[in-house]
């Protein structure tokens, strides 16, 4: 990532997906898990070239792969088609990493199909690494760019926000809303003005923290049969499962409402200073666009709100088994007191970044200033 060389760049990028190609074959007990671990290593493995290919466009016909030269010749506009094409295929293959329309297909399926603590990682740790990339090589090609990335993430919230709708899996729920996420990430990013860049990575940070916090209450959500221990994936049998423990019902409702960005919660912080951001230079008419498929986003969320305090009475029955895993360490002795911990910490949060955001956003606002413009 601080690397001036492109290839090096990839390089690198590489060997972390190298981690993930591994770390999606753990789950070779399953048929979900082999075929979601056969079609990332054939797609990423395929988007990787075309991004490698992408460099050697631009070496061939520029002569160099380091960004400050690059940068010197997109500045006096001395490139030419094949430059250009170089680049779109080198984002091309990010937008790949990030899961974004078109190139998402890989992702819910590797959601559903891998372990876990795998897609904790591979939705948390390479998001990261792959937006400071897409910002750095962005700094430099943002004059030729720009213009493909806004429409390719604006594409992917109003695809993700609507397919989300029609999800029964939540592996699968949260990599559409991951896409949508990612995308209002991405297309503040490519307004590039230093607002909207620090909009962007402050939309990233809490991103991630809600994150951690779903997948936290996520390792409580297994069933035990005769076979064992098993993830509930489907939200029919989700919500009934829930219902039978009123603090973690309640936990995960808190924390939807933060995902659909609801007022008085952090998710509505992150989105407002991506939105005010059109409002200051005049663009109403991508903020009246943003806002409806953001009004469109909170309806998936919302549905499973639904779902899980108005369940059927006939349902509510069902003895589900609480497989409690800390009592095998001794740790805690039920269910309720990690569930309370996890909430009161997330509240705590909720409410610090609320009173202090500003702080926060003035902070990333002053690097960003130091770092990229």
């Amino acid at each position: 990532m601080l690397s001036n060389n492109l290839f090096v760049i990839f390089l690198f990028i590489e060997l972390v997906n190298l981690c993930i190609y591994c770390l999606i074959g753990l789950n070779n007990n399953s048929n979900s898990g082999i075929e979601s671990a056969y079609k990332y290593f054939i797609q990423s493995a395929f988007a990787t070239i075309i991004g490698f290919f992408g460099a050697s466009f631009i070496y061939f016909s520029t002569g160099t792969l380091l960004l400050n030269e690059i940068s010197s010749l997109v500045y006096f506009n001395d490139i030419n088609w094949l430059t250009i094409l170089g680049i779109y295929l080198i984002f091309s293959s990010i937008f790949f990493k990030l899961g974004l329309f078109p190139l998402h297909s890989w992702m819910p399926d590797v959601y559903q199909g891998a372990l876990l603590i795998t897609v904790v990682f591979i939705s948390i740790i390479p998001k990261i690494v792959y937006v400071f990339l897409f910002l750095k090589l962005f700094s430099v090609f943002f004059n030729i760019i720009s213009s493909y990335c806004i429409i390719i993430s604006l594409i992917s919230i109003l695809y993700g926000s609507i397919v989300a709708l029609y999800q029964y899996s939540f592996k699968r729920l949260l990599a559409y809303g991951s896409m949508v996420h990612i995308g209002l990430i991405i297309f503040s990013i490519s307004i590039f003005t230093p607002q909207s860049i620090t909009a962007g990575l402050f939309y990233l940070l809490l991103y991630i923290i809600l994150m951690f916090f779903v997948f936290c209450f996520m390792f409580f959500l297994f069933e035990e049969n005769d076979n064992g221990l098993y993830y509930i994936d489907n939200i029919n049998k989700l919500t009934i499962f829930v219902n039978s423990n009123k603090v973690l019902l309640w936990s995960l409702i808190f924390i939807f409402f933060i995902l659909a960005g609801l007022p008085f919660f952090i998710g509505f912080i992150s989105k407002w200073y991506v939105f005010i951001n059109f409002i200051g230079y005049g663009k109403y008419l991508v903020l009246f666009v943003l806002l409806s498929i953001s009004c469109l986003s909170t309806i998936y969320y919302v549905r499973l709100i639904r779902f899980f305090i108005f369940i059927d009475k006939k349902y509510k029955t069902i003895n589900m088994h609480n497989f409690d895993i800390f009592e095998i360490f001794g740790i805690f002795k039920n269910f309720d007191r990690m569930f309370i911990i996890l909430f009161f910490l997330l509240l705590f949060l909720n409410i610090i970044i609320i009173l202090l955001h500003s702080i926060i956003y003035l902070y990333i606002f002053k690097n960003v200033i130091i770092l990229y413009l």
